[in-house]
């Protein structure tokens, strides 16, 4: 969200230089962006955007098209959007299932729900987590301190910078250092990174939302990736306390709970361990919905 300040009254011949001079004095309100409601806001508005292009073909697809002898095509055109498949990794499984409670227009309309590595609460170990506790309750301290030296790395020479990390934080491969230290070397990014983090870890549940994915479950699946680790945001006790609460009858048996021990939280960056995320998710994909409680009409596969 940007708030421009308010300009001088320009005459006709200096109207050329009005947009220069308002982007040189734009504001940056980052209190609603950075909070875990600006972020579910913000995807709401993309779904929502992609659902009005798809309305938006449709529309034209019915109208433009005029059918011609022996063509069949027009009657298979869906009268419905398509069905919505969400894939999440991390904390985005927490936004995509508080933006579903909130639409529930949208969460009709999924069929599937993917989170891999879900970090959907937050109590890891006291080894784990005493540390980042004590960081996101005193944001007013911590967000100044760390920016602070993120300054003071911007001003060291890279080669420093790689072997400090080469050394202290035991990051092996060259190319995930670089990226590290062009990240950290940014004071802005490294605020606004604290900023929803730490808010983050602040108003996550310790415990899981039962009711939040009952309800899910009447209308969609879900999948859930656990990986080894360990791993702080997803532990592998999440799992066992998801399967007990299944086995219970307290959230829905259309949850399909997977762990693979030779994952990591950060996949991503590994080569050797996409294949069997890639499986995973094309498996979910794949699989036949199963019966729910408000299903009223045909799944059409994406």
């Amino acid at each position: 969200m940007v708030v421009p300040l308010q300009p001088a009254s320009p005459s006709t011949s200096d109207t050329s230089n009005i947009s220069i001079e308002l982007e040189s004095t734009i504001i940056r309100n980052t209190h609603i962006p950075w909070t875990i409601e600006g972020q579910v806001e913000h995807k709401i508005g993309w779904v929502d955007l992609i659902n009005e292009e798809m309305i938006r073909l449709l529309q034209a697809k019915n109208t433009n098209g005029r059918k011609r002898h022996n063509d069949d095509h027009h009657k298979h055109l869906p009268k419905t959007l398509p069905k919505l498949i969400f894939l999440t990794h991390s904390i985005g499984a927490h936004l995509i299932q508080r933006l579903l409670i909130i639409r529930h227009d949208l969460l009709a309309q999924t069929q599937t729900i993917i989170h891999l590595m879900p970090f959907i609460r937050f109590d890891p170990p006291q080894s784990h987590g005493n540390k980042i506790f004590r960081l996101a309750r005193s944001p007013h301290l911590a967000i100044p301190l760390v920016q602070m030296l993120s300054r003071i790395a911007s001003k060291l020479s890279l080669d420093l910078l790689d072997r400090l990390l080469e050394r202290f934080l035991a990051i092996d491969g060259a190319g995930d250092r670089e990226l590290v230290i062009e990240l950290y070397r940014q004071p802005a990014f490294v605020r606004n990174m604290l900023e929803l983090g730490l808010r983050e870890i602040r108003e996550l549940p310790k415990i899981h939302d039962h009711a939040s994915l009952r309800l899910l479950g009447n209308h969609c699946d879900t999948a859930m990736l656990f990986c080894g680790g360990p791993d702080k945001w997803a532990p592998a006790f999440h799992l066992d306390e998801l399967l007990e609460s299944q086995r219970k009858g307290v959230i829905p048996s259309n949850i399909d709970i997977e762990y693979k021990e030779k994952l990591l939280h950060d996949f991503i960056v590994h080569q050797e361990m996409i294949p069997s995320v890639i499986a995973f998710v094309v498996g979910a994909v794949m699989k036949e919905p199963s019966k729910r409680k408000y299903d009223n009409d045909l799944i059409s596969k994406l």
